[in-house]
């Protein structure tokens, strides 16, 4: 795999997660080995994002801003809207510049004191991680307009052109194998991002899954056959077994399945009409029971919505 995604927790908003998924795709397509380390901590302070390749390390302070960028070095940063209205960036704290500034020095004290536990004498005595660089790194992309003054110390990208750059850069005094690659994250307590991973192995089909709890089903050991709920064009439920979910299933013509629509089977694997979730006023006694054919029957004969001999909808 040319790319592993690592971190401290998971990203808590969504488009941070979408960020670091769409740069690991570009990533992925690229020679050698890549390592993403992602919302950790270290000297206290908290990093958006960590790239580790054989001959560098890029440290990042990642950006969602859907508008134009206005800042400098010391000054406030502002986003502006297409409608003009002009917004602070991280109101109440440094600019983006100062806070990748920052985590450069919590992460280069860091790699310094812990050299001795992943390098090798002569390596740890050559290495120099003050040549890490130090990015800020607009998502999705950097839009024409936008006016923001840095220095040599810091580089303003956007997120879609990261993987060129990352190609193209490289520090002569940073040469590590890919053993001491993988140290780096296991000394900063990071754990592997499964679902990300799994996407990038081909286990899940699509990109977006990340944000959704099927993405942590699919890409689990199933310890059992688990049964996902499906509403196709024409309004029928359909079951399809977790084993085919990534599959023919992931391309049905209904909306994709809920975590909440993970339901056990009320009768064998090759049930297609899922029985009622919940008790009802009508004719429906309990879940328990064989109540498939009372949904098919309801499903292919009675206006839509209705269900024979019950007033209350199952699904």
């Amino acid at each position: 795999m040319a790319v592993q995604v690592w971190i401290g927790e998971k990203p808590e908003h969504p488009n941070e997660r979408r960020a670091i998924v769409a740069l690991a795709n570009g990533l992925d397509r690229l020679d050698g080995l890549y390592l993403i380390l992602a919302n950790f901590s270290v000297g206290g302070r908290n990093i958006d994002l960590v790239l580790i390749k054989q001959d560098a390390i890029f440290i990042v302070e990642l950006k969602q801003c859907d508008g134009k960028i206005f800042g400098d070095v010391n000054g406030p940063w502002f986003v502006e809207s297409a409608n003009g209205e002009r917004k602070r960036l991280n109101p109440g704290r440094k600019n983006p510049y100062n806070q990748v500034i920052s985590y450069y020095y919590s992460l280069i004290n860091f790699l310094n004191e812990h050299r001795t536990q992943f390098l090798s004498p002569q390596k740890a005595t050559s290495v120099d991680f003050r040549t890490c660089k130090r990015l800020v790194v607009i998502a999705p992309t950097i839009q024409e307009g936008s006016q923001v003054e840095t220095d040599w110390k810091v580089e303003l990208k956007g997120l879609d052109e990261l993987p060129a750059y990352l190609v193209t850069e490289r520090s002569s005094e940073i040469d590590l194998s890919e053993e001491e690659m993988l140290a780096i994250p296991e000394l900063l307590h990071c754990t592997r991002w499964n679902e990300v991973n799994s996407l990038l192995a081909g286990v899940l089909p699509r990109w977006d899954a990340i944000d959704s709890p099927f993405a942590e089903q699919a890409a689990a050991p199933a310890a059992a056959q688990v049964l996902y709920r499906y509403v196709d064009a024409q309004g029928r439920i359909l079951l399809v077994s977790s084993e085919r979910s990534t599959g023919p299933a992931a391309r049905l013509r209904g909306r994709r399945a809920r975590a909440s629509d993970r339901l056990p089977s009320t009768r064998s694997p090759s049930t297609r009409y899922l029985a009622p979730r919940r008790r009802c006023s009508g004719s429906c006694e309990s879940i328990s029971g064989d109540l498939s054919k009372h949904a098919l029957g309801a499903t292919r004969n009675s206006p839509k919505g209705s269900r024979q001999g019950c007033s209350d909808p199952h699904f």
